[in-house]
């Protein structure tokens, strides 16, 4: 197959193309620690006919840049190519298979060309370049046959970093995906404030996106994630912004702040959420579900029938205009913060994501919270992909099994870990709130009153009509006292 090399997106298939199929590739500028092999790769099946396949790394023996000529039939054997994930070798499967094992055999890719793999092995820039992030590793090793993605298996990890600022270690146990019947992709941290949450979160946007500022480490190896994808809905968003001039598809960034340097404000969220709807990438497959179909049913989960509905009628051409005022003139803040997210999280996720989400609470009605814990699985379940938590909130801790969820206590001077005492999935709210984050332990106005009013639980009864749940609570406060 005839494949045409070009430096920018601008540039296209020549008109005197001799024939189609031909493919298109992009050169890029990412630099793996002095390597420069990245490309992206477009193939026409017909003139004017684009289907973009994906990031594709091809290393050339004796050089640290790889260099292609203007256009090329076949590579010599100085080279090999490896695709930078599972989903480029899909976007080939979905073109007819002769054009696809055409452009792979062109590409000399690892799966067209793996009896030369002991000839490349040993040379760093294919150590530290084509197979720098797991995905292509996986590929190099096993093939592309998904089943044999290590994400399809139980990952038992930990990972360490340093609290900013400080010279403390912080060491965070995971667990994912050890139980079939049970919300098992999802890792929650829970601690006072300046215990590492924040640190911990960032730090794992950076090691997994690959960042050359990572400072932190997976032991004892790194699990399979593809991307890291950072969520926070505060004016205070923790996750360092990339740099303008890197490359974010292993590193994206959601919520007020996206990309940019300013708050999104509401009409800003809005703005994306229309825009998200009408992308072509809506209309494409994550897992085994259309990512526009995946979002409705995400929506009318935590936001009900009517707004799904009315989210539909947006993309019909009769009367758009009036559905979109309809639809977003009715909604709440915590509304628009819900939609937003998961509107941005459907377009942006891959297969094998870590999803990376400060305070998922924030701006939402209690009411809200356990909707969205569920679209957020349901969204994690469809793309094979994995989300790790920090809240405040017993509602988010509810929602998922304590060997998921990690403790952090400042403890003279240092950061340990546990397990919650209870088994916080579908327990008691107060409970949770009691064990967990000790909401009893200081003195609030609540107890101040008791104290001060040396109040009995007879006193108690006398004024309040408690349920006996209640009852037992202040019983066990004053008991304790």
């Amino acid at each position: 197959m005839r494949i045409y090399v070009v430096n920018h997106y601008s540039q296209s298939i020549p008109v005197s193309a001799p024939g189609y199929p031909c493919a298109l590739l992009v050169i890029d500028q990412w630099n793996d620690f002095g390597y420069k092999t990245q490309f992206k790769l477009t193939i026409f099946l017909q003139p004017n006919d684009p289907l973009e396949i994906g990031y594709v790394k091809i290393f050339q023996k004796g050089e640290s840049r790889t260099k292609l000529p203007e256009h090329f039939d076949d590579l010599d054997r100085t080279h090999i190519s490896v695709g930078q994930s599972y989903d480029f070798y899909r976007a080939i499967r979905g073109i007819p298979r002769v054009h696809g094992l055409d452009l792979l055999g062109t590409l000399n890719d690892i799966t067209e060309a793996g009896q030369f793999k002991d000839d490349f092995s040993d040379f760093e820039g294919v150590t530290k370049s084509l197979l720098r992030e797991i995905e292509p590793q996986n590929i190099w090793n096993e093939g592309v046959d998904d089943s044999l993605h290590p994400a399809l298996q139980e990952i038992k990890t930990s990972y360490r970093t340093h609290l900013q600022g400080t010279d403390i270690q912080l060491e965070i146990p995971l667990h994912f995906a050890d139980k079939a019947n049970l919300p098992s992709n999802i890792n929650i941290l829970v601690g006072n404030n300046r215990t590492g949450k924040t640190t911990i979160l960032n730090s794992l946007a950076r090691t997994v996106s690959g960042s050359e500022a990572a400072v932190g480490n997976f032991s004892p190896v790194r699990p399979p994630f593809s991307c890291a994808i950072a969520i926070s809905y505060s004016m205070f968003d923790p996750f360092v912004r990339p740099p303008e001039t890197a490359k974010t598809r292993a590193f994206k960034r959601l919520g007020v702040y996206g990309t940019g340097a300013s708050v999104s404000d509401r009409n800003a969220l809005i703005s994306n959420v229309l825009r998200f709807l009408t992308t072509k990438r809506m209309s494409q497959d994550v897992g085994t579900l259309q990512r526009k179909e995946l979002l409705f049913d995400v929506v009318n989960r935590s936001l009900g029938n009517e707004i799904e509905s009315k989210m539909r009628k947006i993309i019909t051409p009769t009367d758009a205009s009036n559905q979109k005022n309809d639809l977003f003139s009715s909604l709440s803040s915590g509304q628009v913060v819900v939609l937003s997210l998961l509107t941005e999280l459907v377009e942006s996720i891959e297969p094998f994501s870590l999803v990376l989400i400060d305070e998922p609470e924030m701006h939402l009605h209690p009411s809200g919270i356990a909707g969205l814990m569920h679209s957020i699985y349901e969204i994690l379940c469809a793309s094979t992909s994995f989300a790790i938590f920090a809240t405040h909130s017993p509602l988010v801790l509810q929602q998922v099994p304590s060997r998921y969820i990690t403790c952090l206590h400042n403890v003279d001077d240092s950061i340990v870990t546990s397990r919650p005492s209870i088994e916080t999935f579908g327990a008691n709210l107060t409970e949770i709130a009691d064990e967990v984050f000790q909401a009893y332990k200081d003195k609030s106005l609540f107890r101040t009153w008791l104290d001060e009013g040396q109040m009995t639980q007879e006193k108690c009864d006398g004024l309040f009509d408690l349920t006996l749940s209640a009852h037992a609570h202040i019983g066990k406060i004053i008991e304790n006292d």
